[in-house]
């Protein structure tokens, strides 16, 4: 196993019993940690990589395969959103470090919840309220509920895409926040979330998404036997399963998150052609929560 940014760097010991703590923004080269000689994790300081709708958004860990990223429009492992009254927060502003602690070594990233979604027609301004609004409460649950249907919502997308509608992050005054720590082990990832720097006034639920590729990670299987590819896993579904994993079409790489009575665990998938492609476990906890301790469980394999 080995810590390293993209150019090989060495890190200092650990000064007695206490951590030692490097920061990796000046130079904004991303903190890579190698699971094996195939695969490995990245923690990037920016809101690299920059692909699709969320290329504004700071992502959290992203896996890779022999130095490819595999997060796709995912936002990686841990990305925060916090869903306020009026809108969802999300992270356009981090500060990212390395924390070595003995033999322990952890990424910490800190999300500044700054940024919120707009719509935006051709050059027109943008518009978040009114028709938009309702529109879009509508639209979510039927999207989500009713699976079959789901085809015709991407063709509708699409389109929509084709006529000049497209989502934009916005910067606005931020809500405090989100402290990630990442703990990082060959075969897991121990992430430690704290809520205590975030604005709780009008916070009606807090998000950590999980997410990678939709075109890499195929495959969802959990501990009560079900089986689904692509489609089939569908657009944000409760998970009633002890445990669900994710996991590519061969099963070489994949990753699993377990069910816990603090949060309730989703599995989603959105693959839409020039818009969205992102697969993922993510938790949704009270607004009340300060700090959340979860898993990230991988099994890794040649792909040669």
């Amino acid at each position: 196993m080995q810590l390293s940014t993209r150019n090989e760097v060495s890190y200092g010991k650990p000064e007695g019993n206490r951590p030692v703590l490097h920061d990796e923004n000046e130079s904004l080269n991303p903190l890579t940690f190698r699971l094996n000689d195939e695969f490995s994790v990245r923690l990037y300081p920016d809101t690299r990589p920059h692909c699709l709708e969320t290329a504004t958004l700071q992502k959290g860990l992203v896996l890779m395969r022999r130095g490819e990223e595999l997060v796709e429009e995912g936002m990686g492992f841990g990305a925060p959103v916090a869903i306020y009254r009026d809108e969802p927060y999300f992270s356009s502003t981090a500060k990212c470090s390395f924390l070595e602690d003995g033999d322990d070594k952890a990424l910490v990233k800190s999300f500044v919840m700054d940024t919120v979604s707009r719509k935006r027609i051709g050059e027109a301004a943008y518009f978040n309220g009114g028709m938009y609004t309702v529109l879009h409460r509508v639209f979510h649950p039927i999207y989500v509920l009713n699976m079959p249907l789901t085809p015709v919502f991407n063709k509708l997308l699409e389109s929509a895409t084709a006529f000049g509608v497209n989502t934009e992050f916005v910067k606005v005054k931020p809500r405090g926040a989100v402290n990630v720590k990442y703990t990082l082990h060959s075969d897991a990832i121990t992430l430690e979330a704290s809520f205590n720097q975030l604005e709780k006034k009008g916070c009606e639920q807090i998000v950590l998404l999980n997410e990678q590729g939709a075109a890499f990670f195929r495959r969802y299987s959990d501990s009560n036997g079900q089986t689904l590819r692509d489609g089939e896993i569908g657009a944000w579904n409760l998970v009633g399963a002890d445990q669900a994993e994710l996991s590519n079409s061969e099963g070489t790489l994949s990753f699993s998150l377990k069910n816990t009575r603090k949060a309730t665990l989703f599995r989603g998938r959105e693959k839409i052609r020039d818009r969205y492609s992102w697969v993922g476990l993510s938790y949704s906890l009270p607004s009340t929560s300060r700090f959340f301790k979860y898993k990230v469980l991988l099994k890794t394999g040649s792909l040669s």
